[in-house]
């Protein structure tokens, strides 16, 4: 999976980048820079860990309505 990859999949299932690094326990930061890296290519820990998140935590299941709820539901 590269960078690309990675901000395409995570922007069709409405994740936020803060989020997605959350899930990984790592820093929004570090997230921007493997979607923005020159060479394009993810640690293998985070193309393994990303991919496992965001297909068991069922997004691709989600409608945009139902992501949106749930995020809103978190600031509260």
């Amino acid at each position: 999976m590269t960078g690309a990859e990675l901000r395409q999949m995570r922007r069709s299932f409405g994740i936020r980048q803060a989020e997605l690094a959350a899930a990984l326990g790592i820093h929004r930061n570090v997230v921007w820079r493997w979607e923005n890296k020159a060479d394009g290519r993810l640690p293998k820990w985070a193309r393994e860990m990303a991919a496992k998140y965001l297909c068991d935590k069922g997004w691709a299941n989600m409608t945009k309505t139902d992501r949106r709820a749930r995020r809103r539901s978190r600031g509260k």
